[in-house]
């Protein structure tokens, strides 16, 4: 059984693999200032054998210096600061770095994969857009279309959705298991529908009524097992908030990560 680790901070060893990246990118002008980071100022290989490779890496490097790390969430609301959507970004980085197409399952209007802009092909599927509001009552809102260019928007439910078996690179889908009807049928599918899936679910908390609209409480990670079969997560990550007022297991979500051909 995969280790859970249980971290206060974003995931230090992804931070690690993409230091290098800065190396080649990071300009700086000749009075040594800082100088915004641009496509421009990334260097085309004049040898084309690698180059695939190299503007991949770039373009990695150019997506983690403009994500405003800390403030991931959608934007203008209670959730902008909770320290998962950087976790979520880094678990990207680590197994999503050369993936081509990304698909978001149940994303906000506010989506966050407009963060996981070195990904070409970016997809939101969801049944209507979650718009966030300050203290806890969401609504529902249109796809926030000012900073999302880039990303197709499919109003679907999932379920629903046709798509072929691992046709995406890179599967997110964050806190939403908990708000269907069938967890384990909606589990199996997002496990299929890309090479990697990443998943977020709300870790324990206790039942929060109306307010949160879960139909699952107090999720544990063999229940995430169980709707799993027979696939196995290859990480489980486990990211507790600073949140005042709230217990222990209200302020904690657990990450995995699911590779089918690694099962």
């Amino acid at each position: 059984m995969p280790r859970i680790n249980i971290i206060s901070v974003p995931i230090a060893v992804c931070v690690i693999g993409i230091l290098g990246l800065f190396v080649n990118v990071i300009v700086l002008n000749q009075t040594g200032a800082d100088h915004t980071l641009r496509e421009e100022d990334l260097e085309i290989p004049t040898d084309k054998t690698d180059t695939p490779s190299l503007l991949a890496s770039n373009k990695l490097a150019l997506s983690l210096a403009r994500a405003p790390l800390g403030q991931l969430g959608p934007a203008e609301t209670s959730r902008q600061s909770l320290r998962y959507y950087d976790s979520l970004f880094y678990t990207s980085i680590q197994f999503g770095k050369n993936a081509t197409s990304l698909i978001e399952v149940g994303c906000a209007s506010d989506p966050f994969i407009k963060y996981l802009d070195w990904v070409n092909k970016r997809t939101c599927v969801a049944p209507y857009y979650v718009k966030y509001g300050g203290g806890g009552d969401n609504g529902n809102a249109e796809f926030n279309e000012s900073d999302t260019s880039g990303i197709e928007s499919i109003v679907a439910d999932f379920m629903e959705f046709k798509v072929e078996d691992y046709s995406y690179d890179l599967l997110i889908c964050s806190q939403v298991v908990e708000h269907v009807s069938d967890p384990s049928a909606f589990v199996k599918k997002l496990i299929r529908t890309a090479k990697t899936s990443i998943i977020s679910v709300p870790f324990e908390w206790p039942h929060c009524g109306k307010q949160c609209n879960h139909k699952t409480d107090k999720i544990s990670y063999e229940m995430v097992l169980k709707w799993s079969e027979p696939f196995i997560p290859i990480l489980s990550t486990i990211v507790k908030e600073k949140k005042k007022g709230s217990s222990n297991n209200a302020a904690r979500r657990i990450i995995v990560v699911f590779q089918p051909e690694e099962r």
